[in-house]
């Protein structure tokens, strides 16, 4: 089967689709996260972040994350999530098996990355990747515009709590003082 998500444009599909417990989930270059059954091709659910591409050159998207929430009744919602990084610097958790956002997680569902950064212009911070999910916590890098001027944002490496959203840690591989 084939399955066309209709994001056109300076895009390319870049993504490396999970699958969990039957499901292939999957996000579109404009940051669209999509569950489908991967013997029919038949879409589960569609959950689209209305991500703000202004400044981003060519829009990617190149995974999700899951993360199961192991403290909770299985048929609650969220107690499996997908994650998305969107390309105007949000981090958001849906619910795994219905696409709605897990209210829970951070703002309404979203972690606003830009927080703490400092002067971030347009298209100049953004995840390209998916976050790496490892003892509850996920982990992110994202593409810096760097070379760009001396104050750009840090591409230090984020440590954020998988269930609620807030910041665990921070790693900077270039501490400011080296700069």
């Amino acid at each position: 089967y084939s399955w066309h998500g209709g994001d056109i444009g300076a895009s390319t599909f870049e993504a490396t689709p999970l699958l969990v417990d039957g499901n292939l989930y999957f996000c579109t270059p404009f940051s669209r996260v999509i569950s489908l059954d991967p013997s029919s091709g038949k879409k589960h659910w569609a959950f689209d972040p209305k991500t703000d591409f202004s400044g981003v050159y060519a829009p990617n998207c190149r995974g999700v994350s899951y993360w199961k929430d192991d403290s909770a009744a299985l048929d609650s919602d969220c107690a499996e999530r997908i994650y998305i990084g969107t390309g105007d610097g949000r981090l958001i958790g849906v619910d795994a098996h219905s696409g709605k956002r897990c209210s829970d997680f951070g703002d309404g569902g979203e972690v606003n990355l830009l927080v703490g950064l400092g002067d971030v212009r347009q298209g100049e911070y953004y995840m390209t990747s998916a976050a790496v999910v490892a003892n509850n916590k996920l982990i992110l890098g994202a593409f810096v515009d760097d070379g760009q001027r001396l104050d750009a944002p840090s591409g230090a490496v984020r440590a954020f709590d998988a269930k609620s959203g807030e910041l665990v840690w921070v790693w900077d591989p270039v501490p400011p003082d080296l700069t």
